[in-house]
């Protein structure tokens, strides 16, 4: 067999119409120098026998873990299996476009770089979720014709530009396992929702990773219900704890005050128009 190119790891919990949707959008990207890994991390039975009955063009890895770990461990789950040189980190819930895994690897041509690939949202009733596993031309050409920048996935741009790390969102990025494994991997000191892996975005800057940019490296995601609520009290919670980590990178403590303050008083930020485009295609 070839040497591993690149392992593209996927955590998940429950999620398994959407996962299979992903599964089919990378089944033309596998070639014999690639593999993924599926983290089951604490899905109920029934639903990894459900999965065990579809058919791919490939076999994905799977690391069965039996109760929910969260999503740091997930991810080092995967890492401790994973035989690529390049470890590309996926959501259950992220479609990719026809050239994503090879836009990741082309970006990695330039040596020690993590890369951060683009994520636009789209929305689709859990029906229509169903309805396109099995016409996934339709599919992908929905992502192309409605999938939306997301407004607010990119935080503080023009800080960005100097602290690349707080884009470090890994629904969308690749890093070389070996600069992974300098980093010391996700911290599973993270066990609620929130920042495990701006803490490694964190980690990578500092041990001279260069963080950049992958425009062609497209994902979409299946925008969900989520309890926000629950969500800002677990990332502040994670926040502090990031904060008295890194208490001695003032980059770091400037940065996540001023997240924590705007928190504490809007919440987390998701744009009106797209929670509206959300409802408005649940009710259909």
């Amino acid at each position: 067999m070839d040497q591993i190119k690149a392992s593209v790891i996927i955590p998940t919990l429950n999620k398994l119409s959407r996962l299979r949707l992903v599964l089919k959008s990378l089944e033309p990207q596998i070639t014999d120098d690639i593999e993924v890994i599926i983290v089951f991390d604490g899905c109920d039975k029934d639903v990894i026998s459900s999965f065990h009955e579809l058919e791919f063009a490939f076999k994905p890895i799977e690391v069965i873990c039996e109760i929910n770990i969260g999503r740091a461990s997930a991810r080092n789950r995967g890492i401790e299996v994973a035989k690529g040189e390049i470890i590309i980190f996926l959501d259950d819930d992220r479609i990719t476009a026809p050239n994503y895994i090879k836009s990741h690897i082309k970006r990695h041509e330039v040596g020690h770089v993590a890369v951060l690939g683009k994520r636009k949202e789209l929305y689709l009733a859990d029906k229509e979720i169903e309805n396109y596993y099995n016409d996934f031309e339709a599919c992908i050409g929905r992502c192309k014709a409605e999938g939306d920048n997301d407004q607010g996935y990119s935080i503080f741009p023009l800080i960005a530009q100097f602290v690349p790390w707080i884009n470090f969102f890994t629904g969308n990025v690749s890093v070389k396992k070996a600069d992974l494994l300098k980093a010391g991997c996700f911290d599973e000191a993270f066990k609620q929702w929130g920042h495990e892996d701006m803490d490694l975005g964190i980690r990578m800057a500092y041990n001279k990773v260069k963080i950049m940019r992958c425009e062609d490296a497209v994902n979409y995601h299946m925008m969900h219900p989520s309890n926000f609520a629950d969500k800002r009290q677990a990332s502040i919670n994670n926040m502090k704890y990031l904060m008295k980590k890194h208490r001695k990178k003032i980059d770091v403590q400037m940065i996540f005050t001023a997240i924590m303050i705007k928190q504490k008083l809007f919440g987390i930020y998701v744009p009106k128009n797209q929670q509206n485009k959300y409802k408005l295609r649940g009710e259909e």
